[in-house]
């Protein structure tokens, strides 16, 4: 547990007494900010309590543009930054106090843009946590931890999607295997860029799109070699490939041996 002397304006006469107790109370308007310190005096903060002087508006719009720009390291610079400028500025509590809102706002807008609800990370009421707090430095925390939580929730997002458009891509894949399967056909059919498709395909499925078909085409002759009785020719149009001689050159690449041969030792 910490505790804190606050030392009131010094006076020589008992009947100003209150205005030494009224200076402890403006004193204390500042013990959020300043919860690291062992003995607060009310004379030291006087001029902080008449202060005009404003934040910056940088320092809201550095933490805006790390959040959008998906820099969680940032985003914590950002909050400490906003903190930090609070606990040494010249800046009134009540001016403080509004900017910790605008900080939290800053947060909350960034999360509604990106359709995370508060208790998708907090598991509680969001407002109800914020204010029980009564410390700037435990503020900072949550903010920070808030932060990250949701850069975490975006990550998984992204992970599950773009797996997610892979898995479409294999199944259509695996479907028309007879059909042409460019890299802009299938692309078509999960309603994203050629370029995109080639990109998650690769970090997926751990293979390029092309080998992938390539690989898919193979399995399904070779399944058609040893589970029917169908000729070379029917089982090379049966998985896309128009020309027998280049089906059996592809397949030889793959297996080591022609699709007849495939036949004979393994049927």
């Amino acid at each position: 547990m910490t505790t804190m002397a606050v030392v009131g304006k010094i006076v020589t006469e008992p009947t100003e007494l209150h205005l030494s107790w009224q200076s402890v109370k403006a004193a204390m308007e500042y013990r959020i900010f300043m919860s690291r310190m062992s003995v607060l005096c009310s004379d030291e903060i006087q001029e902080r309590q008449n202060s005009k002087a404003v934040m910056p508006d940088k320092y809201f719009s550095d933490l805006a543009a790390a959040l959008n720009a998906g820099q969680e390291s940032e985003s914590r610079k950002a909050i400490h930054d906003i903190v930090d400028g609070m606990v040494r500025g010249p800046y009134s509590a009540a001016h403080c106090n509004t900017k910790i809102l605008e900080a939290v706002s800053v947060i909350s807008r960034f999360l509604h843009a990106h359709s995370i609800r508060t208790e998708d990370i907090e598991g509680q009421d969001f407002e109800a946590v914020f204010y029980s707090m009564e410390d700037i430095y435990e503020i900072e925390k949550w903010m920070t931890q808030v932060v990250h939580d949701a850069f975490a929730l975006l990550e998984n997002r992204q992970e599950n999607s773009a797996q997610q458009l892979v898995d479409k891509a294999k199944a259509y894949i695996r479907e028309h295997l007879s059909e042409e399967l460019s890299l802009r056909s299938v692309a078509e059919q999960v309603y994203i860029s050629p370029s995109y498709l080639s990109k998650v395909f690769k970090e997926e499925a751990g293979v390029n799109f092309s080998d992938y078909v390539t690989d898919a085409r193979m399995k399904k002759a070779a399944d058609l070699l040893l589970n029917t009785n169908l000729k070379v020719e029917a089982i090379a149009q049966t998985v896309g490939y128009n020309t027998p001689h280049y089906f059996i050159r592809k397949f030889k690449e793959s297996y080591g041996i022609t699709p007849k041969n495939y036949r004979l030792e393994r049927g």
